[in-house]
């Protein structure tokens, strides 16, 4: 799931050709959404409720220096906005 937002707006097409580059490495079939909203967290969460998810999974990266203290995750604001249970996974590297 791609957020589209006004401070982080790109392209349709380039969002669904960097997915579909990504979804090529995976055996898993699942599905490319886009979707544009003034807040990222929010729009998760209520995609999720839409489609009546048991589970989101989001993909968390460890931070360093100053933006351990100026900076919101996304994935803790999912976590604290959802009732529906968050898998937060680590990305490699």
């Amino acid at each position: 799931m791609y957020i589209n937002t006004k401070s982080k707006f790109e392209e349709y097409e380039t969002v669904k050709s960097r997915i579909e580059k990504f979804k090529k490495n995976f055996s898993a079939d699942f599905s490319i959404v886009i979707r544009a909203g003034k807040n990222t967290e929010e729009s998760i969460v209520r995609y999720a409720n839409s489609i009546n998810a048991d589970l989101i999974s989001i993909g968390i990266k460890k931070k360093k220096g100053l933006s351990l203290f100026f900076t919101d995750r996304v994935s803790e604001s999912v976590i604290s906005l959802s009732d529906i249970p968050v898998l937060a996974v680590k990305n490699p590297g």
